[in-house]
C-alpha cells in the first residue's frame, strides 16, 4: 500500500525537528556567574527578626511575612525582610503610637 508516511527518526534525532537553543560555554553557564539573593533558613531569618523560629514559620504558613516554601521547608530573603518591617514601621499596628489626647 504505498502510503506515504514519514520517515522514522533515526538514532539521536528527534521527531519533530526544531531549533535548538544556543549553548552557552562552560565558562557562561556556571553557578557562579548566576547572581540572586540567598536565601535564609528558618533559624537565620529569625535570629534577625529577633524572634523565635517557630513564630516566623507560622507567621510564613499565615502569610503575614514574605516567605518562599520550598519542599516542607521555609526559605525568607533579607531584603524581602527588610522590605516588610519597614512597612510596618508605617502601619497602625506599629508599637510606638501617640495619643492624639495628648496633641
Amino acid at each position: 500500500m504505498g502510503r506515504n508516511l514519514p520517515e522514522a527518526p533515526r538514532l539521536g534525532e528527534r521527531f519533530c525537528p526544531r531549533p535548538r537553543p544556543p549553548v552557552l560555554p562552560k565558562t557562561e553557564r556556571s553557578p557562579a556567574s548566576v547572581s540572586f539573593e540567598p536565601l535564609l533558613d528558618a533559624e537565620r531569618a529569625a535570629r534577625l527578626l529577633e524572634v523565635h523560629p517557630k513564630t516566623l514559620q507560622r507567621m510564613a504558613r499565615l502569610g503575614q511575612v514574605p516567605a518562599v516554601r520550598i519542599g516542607r521547608y521555609w526559605r525568607f530573603r533579607a531584603s524581602d525582610l527588610d522590605a516588610w518591617v519597614k512597612a510596618g514601621v508605617n502601619c497602625h499596628r506599629y508599637a510606638y503610637r501617640p495619643d492624639t489626647e495628648d496633641l
